[in-house]
């Protein structure tokens, strides 16, 4: 297993069971607002689209595992020597401040578009307002956008870190290992 240590997931697999119809929701009531519970849960999250809402809960775990592959990544950078320059601090390279600030810009860039997409339908929401379909296609297009950007940048911040990062010791690898996952 690459990744999710210690979770302690497990597969369940379940046949021929009676689920009475008042114990499921049907992705169609939940995509279209028509599931049951909305007269008694007026507020405007609860009218959110399934389709921005689920995504985006998915996304934000892993939008966290870049930011503290940064925060990781920086620290240890701020340690490391490379032998191969005389003692240089890593941290003084170039090069290395260039990755940096590639991660940092692509994680902050795709945290701005799911929380952006998220806030612009809440307020519509809470105006009374509907929300186009073209909301609804970007929210979803730029969900996506932001779960690459955030792997990418882990991916990058993770070859950067040089060899150390593949022990466990190191948290680099860590939310390397949870973002393959």
């Amino acid at each position: 297993v690459v990744g999710l240590k210690a979770t302690g997931s497990n597969t369940v697999v379940v046949k021929d069971v009676f689920v009475p119809r008042h114990r499921f929701l049907s992705y169609k009531a939940m995509n279209d607002g028509t599931a049951g519970g909305y007269e008694n849960n007026t507020a405007p999250v609860y009218k959110m689209p399934w389709g921005t809402m689920h995504p985006t809960t998915i996304s934000a775990p892993i939008m966290g595992m870049a930011y503290g592959a940064y925060d990781a990544h920086v620290e240890h950078q701020g340690k490391r020597v490379r032998a191969a320059f005389a003692g240089e601090k890593s941290k003084d390279d170039p090069f290395a401040k260039i990755r940096i600030a590639e991660a940092a810009s692509d994680i902050d860039a795709g945290w701005r578009q799911l929380i952006g997409n998220v806030g612009e339908e809440y307020r519509l929401l809470k105006a009374g307002e509907e929300i186009p379909f073209s909301l609804r296609a970007s929210a979803r297009r730029d969900q996506v956008r932001a779960t690459a950007r955030a792997i990418a940048s882990i991916d990058l911040l993770f070859e950067a870190s040089g060899a150390t990062a593949l022990q466990l010791d190191q948290p680099v690898q860590r939310f390397w290992r949870d973002a393959h996952a």
